[in-house]
């Protein structure tokens, strides 16, 4: 019996560790994003946005909103759906090489 009260109480515990780290790990990418978010909207003005997007493949009508923050924010969440955030960090990088990026 006490064999199976540890087992549990270590399944319980690596349980909770493996949340925190879940947790952790979700903070850690919305700041991310919030900061790529920041970084376009700091260093690209509109039109500079729309070349983005057509370097990107974006069609920039597709995106909701109507100002530079609505426009990167969704630019951002669309590429986070489609796993490309590494490709925008990239453009951003190449064009924007003074930009602190995350």
């Amino acid at each position: 019996m006490a064999r199976v009260l540890e087992s549990l109480y270590e399944t319980v515990h690596a349980l909770e560790a493996m949340e925190d780290r879940q947790r952790w790990q979700e903070t850690t990418q919305t700041t991310t994003l919030k900061r790529l978010r920041d970084c376009i909207v700091a260093h690209f003005n509109k039109s500079e946005f729309n070349e983005l997007c057509f370097d990107m493949g974006v069609n920039i009508d597709s995106l909701e909103g109507e100002s530079l923050t609505d426009l990167a924010r969704e630019l951002v969440l669309l590429f986070k759906r489609t796993g490309r955030c590494e490709d925008l960090m990239e453009y951003c990088r190449e064009n924007r090489p003074n930009a602190e990026l995350p």
